[in-house]
């Protein structure tokens, strides 16, 4: 992640709280991720196009799903014993 991004996605407003984790669905669309992770969204279709995006990823079709699981863990905020 380029710090330059992770402030601008700050500066924007576009990181979720807390509260908008707790209330995330089983899985979201990718700009909902890049809000979770506090990334700009030319970085994170960036790491999306070249497999190395920080989360597991559900490509169906032309389409991009997140796991909310996957983005919870990456966080820091859901154990992998937390099932």
């Amino acid at each position: 992640m380029k710090l330059a991004d992770l402030m601008e996605a700050r500066q924007d407003g576009a990181v979720l709280t807390l509260d908008d984790l707790a209330s995330l669905p089983t899985v979201v669309d990718p700009k909902t991720a890049f809000k979770a992770l506090g990334i700009a969204s030319t970085l994170g279709y960036e790491l999306l196009g070249s497999d190395a995006f920080p989360v597991p990823v559900l490509r169906l079709g032309r389409a991009w799903r997140i796991p909310t699981v996957g983005l919870l863990r990456a966080l820091g905020i859901l154990d992998q014993e937390a099932e």
